[in-house]
């Protein structure tokens, strides 16, 4: 054994995984589930690190190695988002706190933090000279397929080395050889072109030093003109500098595992206002990778929910009172970065009366008690799946294969959804298949150049704003100004570094995302507009006719609205228009579709429900509405309520517009019957 280790956490199949990796390490570990527990192994045992979960049944990690503060070890701090420190550097010293780690975090990250707070993970030595084949091209990331380490990348790579490296020597000797000037120019080409390419990848890879040789051996090819000698004296030299290169050996720090193993860790905040929390909560926080944090009234919910990195809530209607725990849902999605989150209710009572209550509250689930733990950890896990599926996409063109592993690897770790391909002319049919966020795109690949490439993606409408950024080895200006006149957004100069390239990456995404988000929100509302709306109503719509479930159109329009502009003002009516927006934001699940139609018009489609139910969730979206009190530009207040029609599919039409014109109808019929009320027939 190489040393003991106590292992402190409260999700034992979490914990368990953490501890069989670590064993895998040579090192013998002691799990405790509370604090008590591990308090007596720290009184009883001496351990060379110690790992703390901050979020524990009886008691909080700090705490716990506050107490033994005075004995000499290291120990290691997971904390949530939330956890706010004033001064991390007298908290981590009065503790003897090695690391501070912020949470959730994958059971392999939280292994290498620990490897290396022991120094048990060393550098790994790449040796230039053992050949081996490359490693082939990484499968695109869907369903289970997984790319390649970055490590297992960098390891074919130095693996391969030598057979380029050869490759470049062999076009050298076979020019010195050459009796005709046309062989000799194509031998420069191919020294040229192959130069280029290592110094590309290598030093992205983790290869300075062979990247620096290349260099050198690129720019040297470049001085052979045409018509190039055999017997030219740069010929020598170059044979100088790949003996250099190839006498190299690399030495790079490798991570013990990979940064991302596709272990998943639901955060999921438990809102349970009932007295029998404590047990059951308790046993739904050992389901698989599911940490559980509990509050017990609103106060605590929203502070814990700010800030932290949430999948989903689930909150108990038992032991409350009247529409408190539905508010809560809209308030706590109402939270800066939670417009998404998951929502679940459970209760003992599972009444239809409760079910549409939880559905116009926004939930996808509805759990009753007593809650099967298999049940509750679906549950979780399809709340992590849905916010993983918002992972950016990017294409990768590059015609270097190891080039393209390594940024696979890199970029995925990032939490990116990455697809390489080799052939430029393939590019425009995958962007149609693939739909990236994002191109990353080599300069210099045979037959097509990568500029050639943007050109030909910028005439196409749907990607015109595209953000496309160039890789390229070149650092001239020309070949800088290239990129832009050829439609590019930024280029990226290889050997490429990661934190500039992420930095880059990430804020073109950002751009791009607000762009759109912009191009599809209505302002005032920050619903969808109207084409956006029709956008995803026929996707509803095709899975509706797939899958045979209903799909209802509901549209609403608010009450005297002319009036209350006339009245209260415009700024009054704006107010009003906003506080639907909010409310129609909050109140429906994710798969629900709200936008403003027009005016003081609205529409939301309700996907797997019937007109009768969406009339009842409706309802309760009225009752709340016209319990608002709105203020007129004077000060003077008022109220204000909504008519309503709904359509079903396929028994009201199967196409949006039938289903819009016998929505319409029921509206204006809600409206001759004296207004504030929903038709559904």
């Amino acid at each position: 054994m190489t040393g003991t280790i106590l292992l402190v956490d409260g999700t034992a199949p979490y914990r368990r995984v953490v501890a069989t990796r670590l064993q895998e390490h040579g090192f013998e570990v002691v799990e405790a589930e509370t604090a008590a527990a591990a308090a007596a192994s720290l009184r009883s045992c001496a351990f060379d690190l110690v790992v703390v979960d901050n979020l524990l049944e009886d008691g909080d990690g700090s705490s716990l190695l506050l107490q033994f503060a005075s004995e000499s070890r290291k120990s290691i701090l997971v904390v949530e988002p939330s956890f706010a420190i004033s001064a991390p550097d007298v908290f981590c010293a009065e503790r003897k706190i090695a690391r501070l780690c912020r949470g959730p975090m994958p059971p392999s990250a939280l292994v290498d933090v620990a490897l290396e707070v022991l120094g048990a993970g060393p550098p790994a030595v790449l040796p230039a000279r053992c050949v081996s084949s490359a490693l082939p091209e990484p499968a695109a990331r869907s369903g289970s397929s997984v790319p390649p380490s970055i490590g297992e990348i960098r390891r074919a790579y130095g693996r391969n080395l030598p057979v380029e490296l050869a490759a470049i020597r062999a076009a050298v000797e076979s020019a010195r050889n050459a009796g005709m000037e046309e062989d000799c120019d194509d031998r420069a080409r191919d020294v040229e072109r192959r130069s280029h390419t290592i110094y590309g990848t290598a030093g992205t890879v983790g290869f300075p030093r062979t990247a620096e040789y290349a260099r050198q051996i690129n720019a040297l090819a470049k001085t052979l003109h045409s018509p190039v000698r055999f017997d030219a004296p740069e010929w020598a030299r170059l044979l100088a500098l790949i003996t250099s290169a190839e006498s190299v050996s690399e030495t790079t720090t490798l991570t013990p595992s990979d940064p991302l193993d596709g272990t998943s860790l639901a955060y999921i905040l438990f809102v349970n206002f009932s007295p029998m929390a404590p047990e059951e909560t308790r046993e739904l926080a050992r389901v698989s990778f599911v940490r559980t944090i509990v509050a017990s009234s609103r106060d605590e919910a929203l502070l814990k929910a700010s800030g932290t990195a949430l999948h989903g809530v689930v909150i108990s209607l038992d032991g409350t009172d009247g529409d408190a725990p539905f508010e809560l849902a809209a308030e706590l999605r109402g939270l800066e970065g939670q417009g998404d989150l998951g929502v679940a209710f459970m209760s003992q009572d599972s009444s239809v009366k409760n079910r549409v209550a939880a559905a116009s509250a926004g939930a996808t689930k509805f759990l009753r008690r007593p809650v099967d733990a298999t049940e509750y950890g679906e549950m979780a896990r399809s709340f992590y799946l849905a916010r993983q599926r918002r992972a950016p996409r990017v294409l990768i063109v590059d015609d270097d294969n190891l080039f393209r592993a390594h940024m696979t690897a890199m970029l995925t770790a990032e939490g990116m959804e990455v697809t390489g391909i080799e052939r430029p002319d393939e590019v425009l049919e995958r962007l149609d298949s693939l739909r990236p966020d994002l191109m990353l795109l080599d300069v210099q690949m045979p037959d097509i150049s990568g500029w050639d490439v943007c050109r030909m993606v910028r005439q196409v409408p749907r990607w015109q704003h595209l953000p496309i950024l160039f890789l390229t080895a070149a650092s001239t200006p020309e070949a800088r100004i290239a990129c832009f006149a050829s439609g590019g957004d930024d280029y990226i100069q290889k050997p490429c570094i990661k934190e500039e390239l992420t930095a880059r990456i990430g804020l073109r995404l950002e751009r791009i995302r607000l762009f759109n988000e912009r191009a599809d929100r209505d302002l005032l509302t920050s619903l969808f507009n109207r084409r956006a709306f029709l956008d995803q109503f026929q996707l509803r719509m095709a899975d509706s006719r797939r899958y045979a479930r209903p799909l209802s159109l509901c549209i609403l329009d608010l009450d005297h609205f002319k009036f209350i502009n006339d009245t209260f003002g415009h700024l009054a009516g704006d107010r009003v228009l906003t506080a639907m927006g909010r409310l129609l934001a909050t109140r429906f699940r994710e798969v629900d579709i709200r936008c403003r139609w027009g005016g003081e018009e609205f529409a939301v489609a309700f996907y797997g429900e019937e007109a009768s139910t969406a009339k009842m969730i409706m309802g309760r979206v009225l009752s709340c509405f016209r319990e608002l009190t709105f203020k007129g530009d004077r000060g003077n207040e008022f109220h204000v309520t909504f008519s309503a029609g709904i359509a079903c599919h396929p028994a009201d039409g199967q196409d949006f517009e039938n289903l819009y014109r016998a929505a319409d109808r029921r509206l204006y019929k809600a409206k001759d019957l004296g207004r504030n009320q929903i038709i559904s027939t």
